[in-house]
């Protein structure tokens, strides 16, 4: 296992996770929002990591996160932003974006994607879906899937 915080260009806060994956384009974390917690999974755009902290195994957080079952990836083959994208598409998953601000995110589903940029439909803060924005891969600092925040409003929409 391994702990990290992660600084995130333009970003003032970490990110702290247990890395599940990393790739030519991704850095793929279990992210540990607070305390003990790991909620969702966050994959960090390799372009925008400023810096990445190992913590020391013989910190208490490491201690503890350690003996916690780490939760399993089911992304399968995700190198690039189109094998990401189709994943996420194919298969109707909500998904948040992280983009040039930190306290800012997009949160909705892949409606279609090139090599460039893809579509998100995304969901506003009342649950009703928005016009369509296009989002060019480049400027993706990290896409956030699978956190309870994601999954409850993922529920309330299919139940819609």
């Amino acid at each position: 296992m391994e702990l990290v915080n992660v600084k995130i260009r333009r970003y003032p806060d970490l990110i702290k996770g247990i890395v599940i994956m990393r790739n030519t384009q991704w850095l793929v974390l279990a992210e540990n929002v607070v305390d003990y917690v790991l909620d969702g999974f966050l994959f960090i755009n390799h372009d925008y990591i400023q810096n990445v902290i190992v913590y020391p195994h013989d910190t208490i957080e490491y201690k503890v996160l350690s003996i916690k079952k780490s939760p399993d990836l089911i992304f399968p083959n995700i190198e690039g932003y189109s094998d990401l994208i189709e994943y996420l598409k194919g298969n109707s998953v909500l998904i948040a974006i992280g983009r040039h601000k930190q306290n800012s995110i997009l949160v909705g589903y892949v409606a279609d994607f090139n090599k460039e940029a893809f579509s998100l439909i995304p969901i506003g803060v009342d649950l009703q879906e928005l016009p369509i924005v296009k989002i060019n891969y480049k400027q993706i600092r990290y896409i956030s899937v699978m956190s309870d925040y994601l999954t409850s409003i993922s529920n309330y929409l299919s139940k819609k």
